[in-house]
C-alpha cells in the first residue's frame, strides 16, 4: 500500500535482512522445485490444501517466502486478489477467524468498529492510523503483510525475477487458474477434494462507495504490481473497482 510512514527502528530492517538470508539458504537446501508464495487473504488456505494434495510444493506457514528467495531451479506459484477486496477482507480477518479476540485485536475493533470507520480515519489522519497499525500487528493492514512489494519487490525486481514464476492464481478465478497448473503437470484432481467450502455471507459492513474511491488511489501500487504480474501471464487486470462478488 502507498504510504509515507515507515517504522523507525533499525532492528526491523536488520530482522528482515536476517530472515532473507535464512529463507534463501533454506530454499537452497530443499528438493522442492515448486514454491508457493502465500499472500494473505488471497485464497491461500484453499490453495495450500490443493497444492499439498497434488504437487510437491514447498509452503511456508508464516507467509515469509519472497520471490527473490527462490534459487535458479525453483518456480513460484503466486496467489493474488483484487487489492480493494484484499484490504476489506484483511480488516475483518480476525473477526472471521476467531471466536475470542485477544486484547490487541479487541482494542483495534473498538477503535475502528468497521472497515468504513477505519478508512475514514485513514483519510483524515493517515500517519496516526499507520503508526497505530505498525504498533498493533494483530490485524496487519498496514504492516509488511499489506504490501505486495514485501513478496515481489518493485516492478524492476519482478522483471529481473520473472523467470522464477510458474503461474499466477487469482482468487476470483481460483479453480480455473489451478486447472492451468494441473494441466501442465497432467494432474486430474479428485472431484471430492476439488470442492471448496463456501464461506457464509459476511455480516459486517462493506466498504462504502466513497471509501472505495479513496482506496483506488491509496492502493495504486498494489494495482500496479498485481496487474504487471497478471499481464505477464496474459490474464485480465484488476480495474480499481469493487463489486459485491467475492468481497470476503
Amino acid at each position: 500500500m502507498s504510504y509515507k510512514f515507515k517504522p523507525p527502528l533499525i532492528t526491523h530492517v536488520l530482522r528482515e535482512k536476517l530472515k532473507d538470508l535464512y529463507y534463501k539458504r533454506k530454499l537452497e537446501n530443499l528438493n522442492n522445485d515448486l514454491v508457493f508464495i502465500h499472500v494473505p487473504k488471497a485464497g491461500g488456505t484453499y490453495l495450500r490444501s490443493q497444492l499439498n494434495n497434488y504437487l510437491n510444493v514447498y509452503i511456508d506457514d508464516w507467509h515469509e517466502i519472497k520471490l527473490h528467495h527462490l534459487n535458479s531451479r525453483q518456480k513460484a506459484i503466486v496467489c493474488l486478489r483484487d487489492p480493494i477486496k484484499r484490504f476489506e477482507s484483511a480488516f475483518y480477518s480476525k473477526l472471521h477467524m476467531k471466536q475470542n479476540l485477544n486484547n490487541k485485536e479487541s482494542e483495534l475493533y473498538m477503535r475502528y468498529p468497521d472497515v468504513n470507520e477505519f478508512t475514514k480515519e485513514l483519510i483524515a489522519n493517515p500517519s496516526i492510523v499507520q503508526k497505530y497499525c505498525w504498533g498493533n500487528r494483530s490485524v496487519p493492514m498496514l504492516s509488511r503483510y499489506s504490501r505486495l512489494s514485501y513478496w515481489f519487490g518493485s516492478i524492476r525486481q519482478i522483471k529481473k525475477n520473472r523467470s522464477k514464476i510458474l503461474n499466477v492464481i487469482r482468487t476470483e478465478y481460483i479453480d480455473l487458474d489451478l486447472k492451468d497448473i494441473y494441466d501442465l503437470y497432467g494432474i486430474v484432481p479428485d472431484n471430492i477434494k476439488w470442492k471448496k467450502n463456501k464461506k457464509p455471507e459476511s455480516k459486517y459492513p462493506k466498504l462504502s462507495e466513497s471509501n472505495i474511491n479513496y482506496l483506488k488511489s491509496y492502493l495504486a501500487e498494489e494495482y500496479q504490481i498485481s496487474n504487471y504480474l497478471l499481464s505477464s501471464f496474459n490474464k485480465h487486470s484488476y480495474s480499481n473497482t469493487l463489486t459485491d462478488e467475492n468481497r470476503l
